[in-house]
């Protein structure tokens, strides 16, 4: 359902477009060039762990997409790329580097 900007939601394209490059992926790598086949790209959240889904314009949050979809939970499903390091791009890094909120 398009909002007031006339635009379909963004996590509505993703779904559509690139659903199947979550399940498919066969790592990080993968994952992130079969979304930016389809133009999107995976950013780290603005606060605590997690990551977006973005277009370069506009962004939607994993769960958004699909409730079954988290960070967390993606870096258990694509395994991470044979030798990840701390400062790397890709979005298992992001994963690793950013810690999860604090539980008071």
């Amino acid at each position: 359902m398009p909002l007031r900007t006339g635009q379909q939601p963004l996590a509505n394209r993703v779904r559509e477009q690139a659903a199947a490059a979550f399940t498919a992926a066969t790592g990080w790598r993968d994952l992130e060039a079969r979304l930016a086949a389809r133009g999107f790209r995976l950013e780290p959240a603005a606060r605590g762990s997690g990551l977006l889904v973005t277009d370069g314009s506009r962004a939607a949050s994993l769960s958004r997409i699909d409730r079954s979809l988290s960070g967390p939970r993606l870096a258990q499903q694509v395994p991470a790329p044979a030798g990840a390091a701390m400062g790397t791009t890709t979005a298992a890094a992001i994963l690793v580097a950013v810690p999860p909120p604090a539980i008071y």
